[in-house]
């Protein structure tokens, strides 16, 4: 039987469903207590609703979804095989099915506090001994330097293509290059990248750009503010003068990153645009997450003595709040350190007419 691949939207829950969600989710008053998932940020709780759809789908179309059972009488042995079986068969490696497993977990846990959830607590700790990566991320971990010179080197292309012939799909593929350069430079977790904002998220204070994110936007809590290396400043005033106009078409948005169809980038847009890219020109895809894994790599090998600055460039800082103010001036002189590594390997010459590659 084939898999049920599109999950079941909450409204489209059993209603003994959508009741024990919408208590999980309940926020405090003067007469409850917070449900269970109160405490999840928006991010978490989208990916276990919909991998709860994904598990309610696909009972349905096995005949087995009892609209008046409750959430965690539906998980007997047969219905774990044989979803097991339907999760394998699409080829999802065993650590994305533990995760799909360990979601479907959590979702009955809020809905379902009191319920008894061993058989499933069991065969997560099965699923989670033998999870290993497919492949070994040290032979996907690029320098950020490579990535770097290709996403300059397209950059140029393409603007001269811009002079040639405006098109959208010239502005496309300059966008992805820039959002490479952003991500070498600055690998923010793929969620920040895709929610960029002109003027919340990102500001220009005299030729330098800053990229700033509340704690409440940050998986970790943590507050993000930080300035773009020197040398994306062109790219960036090309990108938004030149480029974002075109793939606009007219239209308005606030938000950096515009599809081809005038609309925002959506998280899934971005990954997929930046495999593509790293692919072609890096001779292997680099995920948006992996750009994490370059640049630790890259601060180990070139300035291992200060390994500590990693923290600061991805935004692991867990420094308390009374030693905000001086430990800004580190985070900046931390970030700048990294830029110069960088700056001192990467062609200097990065001006938008140049016409070496």
């Amino acid at each position: 039987m084939p898999y049920a691949r599109k999950a079941l939207r909450p409204e489209q829950w059993p209603l003994r469903d959508r009741e024990a969600w919408d208590r999980a989710n309940r926020k405090a008053d003067i007469l409850d207590d917070p449900g269970q998932a109160t405490h999840w940020r928006t991010k978490s709780r989208q990916i276990v609703a919909t991998r709860y759809g994904l598990w309610l789908a696909f009972l349905r179309e096995l005949g087995r979804l009892d609209f008046a059972a409750s959430p965690a009488s539906r998980v007997t042995k047969e219905n774990l095989e044989r979803y097991l079986e339907s999760l394998r068969a699409r080829n999802l490696s065993p650590v994305t099915i533990a995760g799909y497993v360990r979601d479907l977990l959590e979702a009955i846990r809020v809905m379902e506090p009191a319920a008894d959830l061993s058989v499933l607590r069991h065969l997560l700790v099965r699923l989670e001994a033998v999870a290993e990566p497919v492949r070994d991320k040290r032979l996907l971990v690029v320098s950020p330097v490579v990535l770097l010179k290709a996403a300059i080197s397209e950059m140029r292309r393409q603007s001269k293509a811009l002079l040639q012939k405006p098109s959208r799909h010239t502005a496309e593929r300059f966008r992805d290059a820039l959002i490479v350069m952003f991500l070498a430079t600055r690998p923010v977790r793929l969620a920040n990248c895709a929610s960029i904002e002109l003027d919340r998220h990102l500001v220009k204070i005299d030729d330098i750009y800053w990229c700033r994110f509340s704690a409440e936007e940050v998986k970790d809590g943590q507050r993000l503010d930080f300035p773009l290396p020197r040398a994306i400043t062109p790219w960036l005033d090309h990108y938004l003068a030149e480029h974002r106009p075109l793939l606009l078409r007219g239209k308005s948005s606030s938000r950096l990153w515009i599809s081809i169809r005038s609309t925002p980038m959506a998280d899934n847009t971005i990954y997929c645009r930046v495999t593509h890219f790293t692919k072609q020109f890096v001779g292997h895809a680099v995920n948006p997450h992996l750009f994490r894994d370059c640049v630790t790599t890259f601060i180990a090998n070139v300035a291992p003595e200060e390994i500590w600055i990693v923290r600061e460039i991805l935004g692991h800082s867990s420094l308390r709040m009374s030693e905000e103010h001086y430990n800004h001036a580190g985070r900046v002189i931390a970030q700048n350190r990294y830029h110069s590594a960088l700056a001192q390997l990467v062609d200097n010459s990065t001006s938008i007419g140049n016409d070496r590659d």
